[in-house]
Formats: C-alpha cells, sequence, structure tokens
C-alpha cells in the first residue's frame, strides 16, 4: 500500500492546497511568502504541493502573512498538527526495526573516504 492510497499524505495535500488559496486570495507571491517566513521560495512551492510536512509555527505564520480569517487559522494549525503527527510516526517507524538492536549504527557518523572497515 502506497502512501497515495493508504491516506498519509492527504492532509498535506489538503493543507498545501489550502495554503495556496489563501496566498493567492491575498494577492501574495511565492517570493513574497518567502521573505515573510524568512525561508526558500522552494520550501514555500513544497508545502503548497504537498510534499513535505509543515509546521505548525510555519503555518501560523502563513496565515497571518495572509491575513486569513480566524476560523480558517484554526483549520489550517489544526491540518499542519496532523501532519507534523504522521511525519513524526513515519520517521519512528523507519528508526525502530522489528529485532534490531538499539547500537544498530543509526547514529554512527557516517565513514569517511577510503575508511573499509565499516560495511
Amino acid at each position: 500500500m502506497t502512501d497515495e492510497t493508504s491516506g498519509s499524505t492527504v492532509p498535506r495535500r489538503q493543507l498545501g492546497r489550502l495554503l495556496t488559496q489563501l496566498r493567492e486570495d491575498a494577492s501574495v507571491s511565492l517570493d513574497a511568502a518567502a521573505e515573510g517566513l524568512d525561508c526558500s521560495r522552494q520550501k514555500v512551492w513544497r508545502i503548497e504541493k504537498g510534499l513535505v510536512p509543515v509546521r505548525v509555527v510555519d503555518a501560523r505564520a502563513m496565515c497571518e502573512i495572509y491575513r486569513a480569517p480566524e476560523d480558517m487559522k484554526a483549520i489550517v494549525t489544526g491540518l499542519a498538527k496532523e501532519t507534523a503527527q504522521r511525519a513524526g510516526g513515519i520517521r519512528t517507524a523507519k528508526l525502530s526495526r522489528p529485532g534490531s538492536p538499539s547500537t544498530s549504527g543509526w547514529n554512527r557518523p557516517p565513514p569517511s573516504c577510503g575508511d573499509t572497515t565499516r560495511n
């Protein structure tokens, strides 16, 4: 089952569409949004396309920049919290493999070039 069919990206995509609509309704460009968030234009684009989870602080800041009404702020914040929870669960699942000891090497620094002692 893919992320697409399991629904795990649905809240991110919903949030992205909603933020895009709010930005366009406020006549704010991607560049102006990025400047207001103090981030890259690409980050705003990725958020709007639902490609990355949205931090609640970023969602609130976007609502302020876009002058969103209070009811919309609540919706956006709720969706952002949901995307953050889902992203946290996915991240944890990838790091905690069943049956692997806690010293499995996940926290080790990557080997340097030419280091042949580690596999």
